[in-house]
């Protein structure tokens, strides 16, 4: 990062109730299996990984379709790509604490539903601001709200 350069972190964009409403139901959805899924698996060295990916790209498809967007499955795997940081961090915690009986679970239940957390609103924040640049307004509502 240069001098004077600012960080831009992905935040929680300010969405329309309905948006607010979908957009929670599928993310924390997608979290709460994920960090079931991160807590029956703690003992097995990055082994959830297998089932969590596929509630990620779900989970991606569908606040895709939130917003009237066509998704390919490369345009998936890019924003999972981009979320990496997260998941090191996430597979460095699970190698330290995860062989500890009771620790082990609850960390990497927390990580897992975490990261799910953190890669649907970065999602959000991708997809709205295209919603918006397309000349939509924050009150219009999408097709696929009917």
């Amino acid at each position: 990062m240069k001098k004077g350069e600012k960080r831009i972190m992905a935040k929680k964009p300010k969405l329309s109730k309905d948006f607010e409403i979908k957009c929670n139901r599928i993310i924390h959805g997608a979290s709460v299996a994920a960090g079931g899924v991160g807590e029956a698996t703690a003992q097995f060295q990055l082994a959830d990984d297998a089932i969590i990916t596929p509630i990620h790209i779900g989970m991606i498809t569908a606040l895709a379709k939130v917003f009237d967007r066509d998704i390919t499955k490369d345009m998936v795997f890019s924003v999972l790509k981009g979320a990496e940081m997260p998941f090191i961090g996430r597979a460095v915690s699970q190698f330290l604490l995860g062989w500890i009986p009771v620790l082990g679970k609850m960390n990497n239940g927390a990580t897992a539903s975490a990261f799910t957390e953190t890669i649907g609103w970065m999602s959000v924040a991708q997809f709205y601001d295209e919603w918006l640049r397309d000349g939509h307004t924050p009150d219009e509502r999408p097709n696929s709200f009917s």
